[in-house]
């Protein structure tokens, strides 16, 4: 039996910074996302949208600051808490020619759990009325 705990705030993101080189991509950025809420991100290319996701998902390390996703450090997830999380890269595209669960599992396997994607795709299925 799996227990899930509840976080009042699944996101938190203090001072966080990054930079490539002498490029810097995040500058102080600080946020809380309250359970329930939807967070979209966005602006013009180049303005750190893509890094931000990348260091809440823990593919990408943050220069410094403090990140929290589901009460936890991205860099140090719990398999059954990535299993939670949903995430769809830029480059994401539709294939018509595929269900929508055939659409979902290929991009979420590649960072995320198939069980995670399983759950997204029934839950677009169903959505989307199919």
């Amino acid at each position: 039996m799996t227990v899930t705990r509840s976080v009042a705030d699944p996101i938190h993101v203090k001072d966080v910074f990054r930079s490539f080189g002498d490029v810097v991509a995040i500058d102080g950025v600080t946020m809380t996302v309250p359970q329930g809420a939807l967070l979209g991100l966005i602006g013009p290319s180049g303005s750190g949208k893509t890094t931000l996701v990348r260091m809440l998902t823990g593919t990408l390390l943050p220069t410094s600051g403090e990140i929290r996703v589901l009460g936890e450090d991205p860099r140090a997830f719990q398999r059954a808490t990535r299993e939670r999380i949903g995430y769809v890269p830029q480059d994401f595209v539709l294939y018509p020619d595929l269900t929508a669960s055939e659409n979902v599992a290929p991009e979420g396997t590649s960072v995320f759990s198939a069980s995670c994607c399983s759950a997204a795709s029934r839950q677009m299925s169903a959505f989307l009325g199919y």
